[in-house]
């Protein structure tokens, strides 16, 4: 008996613990602002780290909404405290810094070079701050081709390769699709042109539909239907 009391009163110590640590990090500002963050950005980053520009109070916090979209650098946000059953608000500056995983080269590359992911190009982490804004963080990019020397560990851009094109306007493809538990696959013909992983127009040759799919391979194009 004794033995299962003290055990009661250590769960009931570490239950306690665990709910006063909750109610904590939720009144914290900074893990507010954190999450209003990663609410308001668009893409997945590698690491986030705030930091605020001063003191806040200590206050009730509820909620945190950032003033504007968000970048790297100081940004603007209203949090939201309970006071006496009343719901106000202060304006907080904060130091916001991003960091992504974005492609470099692995060696020097020179103009003409085919990108091959994992072979002479790798992802690595940058703070968004230091990246050139058509910086290449999809991995369409594998079989594309320079248009200019890049030193090692350099970022690779958007601007500096010519895609690999898959399927160019005019070739004959196959549209393969499913409706219900029904398969499909019909002969047409591209509209545009495209890699893999892109949106195209084709016109089936049989009855002259035209179908928007995604390219899966170098002659197929897949559709829902």
């Amino acid at each position: 008996m004794f033995k299962f009391l003290i055990r009661f009163l250590i769960i009931s110590l570490i239950f306690i613990s665990l709910n006063l640590w909750c109610v904590a990090l939720a009144n914290n500002p900074d893990s507010l602002v954190l999450s209003a963050v990663k609410d308001s950005l668009t893409f997945q980053p590698s690491k986030i780290a705030i930091e605020p520009i001063y003191a806040l109070p200590d206050l009730d916090y509820t909620k945190a909404m950032s003033m504007g979209a968000i970048h790297s650098g100081v940004n603007k946000f209203v949090i939201f405290y309970n006071q006496e059953g009343v719901q106000r608000f202060i304006e907080a500056d904060y130091l916001v810094r991003i960091w992504l995983n974005v492609y470099v080269a692995k060696v020097p590359l020179k103009a003409g070079s085919v990108i091959n992911v994992n072979d002479n190009v790798v992802k690595d982490e940058r703070e968004l701050s230091t990246l050139p804004k058509d910086f290449a963080i999809d991995d369409n990019i594998n079989g594309s081709t320079l248009n200019a020397n890049i030193a090692m560990g350099q970022v690779i851009r958007l601007g500096l390769i010519s895609k690999r094109i898959d399927i160019r306007l005019g070739q004959r493809v196959i549209v393969v699709g499913k409706v219900g538990n029904a398969t499909f696959s019909l002969p047409a013909v591209a509209l545009s042109s495209g890699s893999i992983g892109d949106d195209i127009k084709v016109r089936c040759i049989t009855n002259n539909k035209v179908f928007i799919g995604k390219i899966i391979s170098s002659s197929e194009v897949q559709t829902g239907g």
